[in-house]
């Protein structure tokens, strides 16, 4: 039978899922489909396993076939839309969410000013204070930069082995590093009446702090 559940307190969410099976042994509860909404979060997943403490509180949590949409508290007009094929959410003793695992196929976009695109196999997520704090991304990191909405504005990619990304403490994107293998390519803006470039241009990223993909 659908199930739903509405929790209260400083950051209230409402959870509904199509059916859910609560079991003791193991203390564990699964959902399937399964939507989660809240002032700045809206999930869904296919399906979901919570494991439970003996108290009860949440300790870890699966997800299949994840998307998830987060709001920026600072910008109005940003969105940040994730998705990947299975995650892995860890809890402290408060059930605050504090560690991420994201495998099979990652995939990051965000609006607002400054738009990015990002993909990974595998990421793994840090957070602090209900925003997050760091992403570490690896295997075919590729993460692109619009310029904006200026038509002539050129576009950066960000080609790599791994990608660290980290936030200020409001959950906005503030620096990035890079491990192994790296490059840059820019696609050169478009001249008045000329099509567009058949390649873009192509330069080696040393592991530095890339400001040129900054996004905050």
């Amino acid at each position: 039978a659908a199930v739903k559940i509405r929790s209260t307190g400083p950051h209230p969410s409402e959870i509904a899922a199509a059916r859910a099976v609560l079991t003791r042994s193991p203390h564990q509860a699964v959902l399937d489909d399964v939507h989660e909404t809240d002032a700045e979060r809206d999930m869904h997943s296919t399906k979901v396993t919570v494991y439970l403490a003996a108290d009860n509180r949440i300790e870890r949590m699966q997800a299949e076939d994840l998307k998830a949409v987060a709001r920026s508290a600072t910008k109005k007009d940003s969105e940040y839309h994730a998705q990947a094929n299975h995650g892995e959410f860890f809890f402290d003793r408060q059930s605050q969410l504090q560690s991420a695992l994201l495998r099979g196929g990652v995939g990051l976009d965000s609006t607002g000013d400054q738009p990015m695109r990002g993909s990974a196999e595998d990421a793994r997520v840090r957070f602090a204070n209900r925003h997050w704090a760091a992403i570490h991304a690896e295997q075919n990191v590729h993460l692109f930069q619009s310029g904006g909405g200026s038509k002539n504005a050129q576009g950066t990619e960000l080609i790599a082995d791994a990608f660290d990304l980290l936030a200020d403490p409001r959950g906005v994107p503030s620096k990035g590093k890079t491990s192994g293998a790296a490059r840059i390519e820019i696609q050169p803006a478009p001249s008045p009446g000329a099509p567009p470039a058949s390649q873009p241009w192509s330069l080696p990223a040393a592991s530095t702090l890339l400001s040129a993909l900054r996004a905050g």
